[in-house]
């Protein structure tokens, strides 16, 4: 039965193929490619080593954009279960909260993977001393990096200046300060053009960089300045141990996180984990129920300030509060 449906499946894709080449490369739908006669295998075996970080990139984001529709239309959504009388609803709850306010921590993820991602290729030449590839891949992603960042920020900023100069913001909905339109296109290009500069700010190590046209860009910046810090990390590296290798990074990984440099610490536990993964095989422990419960937990961490009554993280921010008398809720969402 599961043959016949398989075949019955296989047929309809191969009738679909024709109108498909008449569509654009671009255009053309990747699923059903994917799916017809043994393709997918085959793609498979294409992949690249981290092809399943996209699969963790996709879900954050869009948990990311599930998160902005809900902090705009249910204003207390940042809060957490118990916090106050009004919050006592079940969506507020540890875990379910992933689903409607997880934004925050889908950010620390994308971090994570961030530094990851763009170890994983060098620590394979650390480990096999080929320093000289080592160079040359830093060399060549440090200049790639700027314009991959950059030029969709840039993208997105051109759409949101047109849309301020024809009208279509209404300051009574907007949760940011409203987007000012300038009395003249001049003054409209002029302000645009100093207020995007700031995205390519390699150098703003200790505030986020909000763009009047784009806010949410902020994180493409963070991106920008974690990546020099992974470059700098692996060429420091290159010649440590393994096992100094992993103290050092964890041990920085404490001191970013000690120092209130949490987006930092993130980028810098991604190393570590691309050097920890090199050479191992994917296999299970009994660990790894406990702790994506734990992780679960963990950013499910309510957003809005040190919420002492919130399901359980009172005593958990007090415990924090311990060890880093002055970070706010951005250094303990990072842990």
């Amino acid at each position: 039965m599961k043959s016949k449906s398989r075949r019955s499946t296989s047929s309809w894709l191969q009738s679909l193929e024709p109108y498909e080449k008449r569509l654009p490369v671009d255009l053309r739908p990747e699923f059903t490619v994917m799916l017809r006669s043994d393709s997918l295998l085959k793609r498979r075996d294409d992949l690249r080593p981290t092809a399943y970080l996209d699969g963790i990139r996709g879900l954050a984001a869009f948990l990311v954009v599930i998160h902005h529709w809900s902090d705009n239309v249910h204003n207390r959504g940042n809060y957490g279960y118990g916090q106050t009388p009004e919050d006592y609803d079940w969506v507020k709850l540890p875990f379910v909260r992933l689903l409607f306010s997880s934004g925050h921590s889908m950010v620390c993820i994308f971090f994570i993977v961030s530094g990851f991602a763009l170890a994983y290729r060098p620590i394979d030449y650390i480990n096999t001393r080929r320093y000289d590839a080592l160079l040359k891949n830093i060399s060549s992603s440090i200049v790639r990096r700027l314009p991959r960042l950059m030029l969709p920020a840039l993208a997105i900023c051109v759409v949101t200046f047109w849309l301020i100069r024809f009208g279509f913001y209404d300051k009574r909905l907007m949760y940011f300060p409203a987007f000012e339109r300038k009395a003249t296109l001049l003054e409209q290009i002029y302000d645009w053009w100093h207020d995007v500069l700031y995205l390519a700010d390699p150098y703003s190590w200790d505030f986020v960089i909000w763009t009047k046209y784009q806010p949410h860009t902020w994180t493409l910046n963070v991106e920008l300045h974690g990546s020099l810090w992974v470059y700098m990390m692996l060429i420091f590296i290159a010649r440590l141990r393994k096992d100094a290798r992993h103290y050092f990074l964890l041990g920085w990984t404490a001191y970013c996180v000690y120092r209130l440099k949490p987006w930092v610490a993130l980028f810098a536990f991604g190393v570590w984990m691309a050097d920890h993964q090199y050479g191992r095989e994917e296999e299970t422990s009994l660990w790894d129920t406990p702790m994506l419960v734990l992780g679960g937990f963990l950013m499910s961490c309510p957003v809005d300030g040190h919420q002492a009554n919130a399901l359980g993280w009172g005593y958990i921010w007090k415990f924090l509060e311990l060890w880093i008398p002055d970070g706010g809720k951005t250094t303990f969402q990072a842990i």
